[in-house]
């Protein structure tokens, strides 16, 4: 991770209600955010509990593109000038994308993907999501847009959605 990253700022914590008991087997280190006049940055870890399967998705190939619901996946949204932009991404790498709800529409923008055993057996995944403004028709950073970021969590002993959005799920809901 370069050190940049470090200086970004942290995001709020994901909320799920239901899945607050299984904090200790899911937890979401963090979420940071950066962004400059060409560029929109994320950063987020995922701890994976040790000796668990996890539904790692499928990668992007020039000729597929995977839907990212369905396996461990993040996806960030923005709402910005009457539309709704979408970016997803998987633990495999795979990456998907969507304006108003239309996943055949493609825009230019990075994700690179980690996954890191640690001694207590646990599985660190790290992504980091590089965005151009110009993806989302933008020629700088939005002064009034809304944002959520959200969590498809699909372990064996727990699954759902989390997210910004105070009732957890809501990834629709850009209004965090």
């Amino acid at each position: 991770i370069e050190s940049c990253w470090f200086l970004m700022d942290l995001g709020k914590r994901l909320n799920r209600p239901e899945l607050i008991n299984k904090a200790i087997e899911i937890c979401l280190a963090e979420i940071k955010y950066g962004w400059d006049e060409k560029n929109l940055y994320i950063s987020f870890k995922s701890r994976f509990p040790g000796n668990c399967s996890i539904v790692e998705g499928n990668a992007r190939t020039p000729e597929s593109e995977p839907q990212m619901w369905g396996t461990e996946s993040f996806e960030f949204r923005l709402f910005h000038g009457g539309h709704l932009y979408t970016f997803g991404g998987n633990v495999a790498g795979g990456t998907c994308e969507g304006k108003d709800e239309n996943y055949m529409w493609n825009a230019p923008w990075d994700f690179k993907v980690s996954k890191a055993m640690n001694i207590d057996d646990t599985i660190l995944w790290r992504g980091e999501v590089t965005i151009p403004w110009s993806s989302m028709e933008l020629s700088a950073p939005p002064k009034d847009a809304t944002i959520n970021f959200g969590r498809s969590w699909k372990l064996p002993t727990c699954g759902g959605h989390s997210s910004y959005h105070l009732r957890g799920g809501g990834y629709a809901d850009v209004k965090a």
